[in-house]
């Protein structure tokens, strides 16, 4: 079992603004799956920094609007990816990590190796993980999947001037 760190930093996240009144919701990864987490297990997906954030969700929605809103996380049992001597004892490769996840999951109709990685972390209580960004070459991801359900793992984001909507009624 990967012992998680204790992490605390700012971090960015895109998303479309239709779904700009649910800002912690992790709801359009358990419906559409991502790269660290099959269909069904609820993630959010956050970057270390605003470039990542921005680069990572014109990927997958270009030229799409975008809101890019900054978090701030407290979580203990963050196992980082981005540490070689982590990832040898895990015994899991770069190679791994940037598998052609889609591909694998759509046209061979398997479940890509990262599914399996998520699923093991997840059974030993991981509440995350930190990975190289597969989208902005030294851009770093956080991907959670516990946040918000105990004292040690905290998410806030920021909304000073509270311009984000509280439901969705202004999108329809």
């Amino acid at each position: 079992m990967l012992r998680g760190i204790n992490y605390s930093q700012k971090c960015w996240r895109g998303f479309t603004p239709r779904w700009s009144s649910t800002p912690l919701s992790g709801e359009g990864a358990r419906l559409y799956e991502g790269r660290w987490n099959p269909k069904g297990m609820e993630a959010l997906y956050l970057a270390e920094n605003f470039s990542t954030a921005y680069k990572e969700y014109q990927n997958e929605l270009p030229d799409h609007p975008c809101l890019i809103l900054s978090y701030q996380v407290c979580i203990d049992g963050i196992v980082d990816f981005c540490n070689e001597e982590v990832r040898e004892r895990a015994n899991i490769s770069l190679r791994t990590m940037y598998c052609e996840w889609k591909y694998i999951f759509l046209v061979e109709k398997k479940d890509p190796p990262t599914w399996e990685i998520v699923r093991n972390l997840y059974d030993d209580g991981v509440a995350g993980i930190r990975v190289p960004s597969t989208r902005d070459i030294g851009g770093v991801n956080i991907v959670l999947w516990r946040w918000n359900d105990h004292p040690s793992r905290v998410v806030t984001y920021s909304d000073p001037r509270r311009d984000l909507p509280k439901d969705q009624s202004s999108f329809e």
